[in-house]
């Protein structure tokens, strides 16, 4: 398993990825299902920060994908900055596995690559209480469980945070104090 940035996935291979996501529930991939070349050329303008691409209160994030070859399987995105749904629902950090490759260590693989290779400082991983699934593979690595955040749209959020290893010229997610 390679954790590759956008740019360097096939188009092909993201419009399958991207069509059993929205198969599963995950109506984010609506887009790259139709035009994956367009949605990687977005995911590399919030990366730079172009506010063209960062309506609606997106952060700049940087997306990385886990592949086989050619066979995406998760995805794993972390957002710079902070705003109120970064801090208390979202995260900074969000991922998903491709619904045929759950159960393959793939969300543990991206959260300990970007850990490890992309993130300096204090990062926010958020998670619905009812994901299990999810708790155990934040847990695993070990994240530091803060207090819980209650939203009247989603219940209770369950909040973790995870210290990247990064000293480089990397951007921190979060702001300094």
């Amino acid at each position: 398993m390679q954790v590759l940035p956008p740019d360097q996935i096939k188009p092909q291979s993201l419009s399958d990825y991207a069509d059993e996501c929205y198969q599963s529930g995950l109506r984010m991939y609506h887009n790259a299902r139709h035009d994956p070349s367009a949605y990687i050329h977005g995911l590399l303008e919030r990366d730079k920060g172009n506010p063209d691409y960062l309506n609606g209160g997106f952060l700049p994030s940087a997306t990385f994908y886990a592949v086989d070859g050619d066979f995406i399987l998760g995805a794993i995105r972390v957002r710079r900055g902070s705003n109120y749904q970064v801090d208390n629902i979202i995260g900074h950090i969000g991922y998903e596995t491709r619904p045929s490759a759950r159960n393959l260590g793939v969300a543990k693989t991206l959260l300990n690559w970007v850990i490890d290779h992309h993130l300096i400082g204090d990062a926010l991983i958020s998670v619905e209480q009812d994901n299990i699934a999810s708790i155990n593979v934040i847990e695993s690595i070990g994240a530091m469980a803060l207090e819980p955040f209650y939203d009247d749209d989603m219940g209770i959020i369950l909040r973790f945070k995870v210290t990247g290893t990064q000293s480089s010229s990397l951007t921190s997610p979060l702001p300094k104090s």
